[in-house]
């Protein structure tokens, strides 16, 4: 038994998604704003580089002040582009054993209310993101996975708020492979935590393909993992399990 229990553990593994124009279509936060508050588009655009909790906590405190309601937010979310092939996604991991988890800089209210309204909770293993709660009277809070105060000490592409390399390391203590998707230029530390078994698959028209292959192509070389690239989920779809079918995966840069 003891043995048993050894092997399947030498054999789990787990695939961690990030949330936006990774695992839906669009952006969490300017979808929402699209939908309740159209004019504050241009405060996004003006506070860009905020951390993405603060940006998040001052635009709902902003439509809390104009009668935005929890439910009007909640609908909202029920709204985010997703591509129902992810499901088969989500199957597939399912059925060959492993596990999902979500690694996102948007907030776990978007993505618990997102999951529970694709009536898709269960398929999720664990979530690493900023954290967000209700306040009594139905406003919006999102504070930061990572305390400015207690900084990370990343030196790469991340956020003071979230630092998607240490989550990774966290979660390659507790699984024998993972597999790391994402879009963004923020994605590529999780990626560069990676070992040779694991893969990095980012998602192409996005701002990883920019840095990795325009920008600083010869980031490429910091990657232990084979690098894949995919479009839709479809895409995706064929990426993992060719991933899954081979203990190694030439490495595509």
């Amino acid at each position: 038994m003891a043995q048993q229990q050894q092997q399947q553990q030498q054999h789990t593994f787990l695939v961690a998604l990030d949330f936006d124009n990774t695992l839906i279509d669009c952006d969490s936060t300017s979808h929402m704003m699209e939908q309740l508050a159209p004019a504050e588009s241009a405060t996004i655009e003006a506070h860009w580089n905020m951390p993405w909790n603060e940006l998040n906590d001052m635009l709902f405190a902003k439509l809390y002040a104009a009668g935005v309601s929890k439910d009007d937010v909640i609908r909202a979310v029920r709204t985010f582009a997703f591509n129902p092939d992810m499901r088969q996604l989500f199957a597939l991991v399912k059925e060959r054993g492993g596990d999902i988890a979500i690694v996102s800089d948007a907030n776990t209210v978007f993505i618990t209310e997102f999951f529970a309204s694709q009536n898709a909770t269960h398929f999720i293993s664990d979530t690493a993101s900023n954290p967000a709660s209700w306040t009594t009277d139905g406003r919006l809070r999102v504070a930061p996975r990572t305390n400015a105060a207690t900084p990370h000490a990343c030196t790469g592409t991340c956020p003071v708020n979230l630092c998607k390399g240490f989550e990774v390391a966290q979660y390659k203590t507790r699984y024998d492979r993972l597999l790391f998707v994402g879009d963004g230029e923020r994605d590529f530390c999780g990626m560069s935590k990676l070992g040779p078994r694991d893969a990095a698959l980012g998602r192409l028209g996005y701002s990883l393909e920019s840095f990795l292959v325009v920008r600083e192509p010869q980031r490429v070389g910091e990657l232990q993992a084979p690098l894949l690239w995919w479009r839709d989920a479809a895409d995706l779809i064929t990426c993992v399990s060719q991933v899954l079918g081979s203990d190694s995966i030439p490495l595509i840069k």
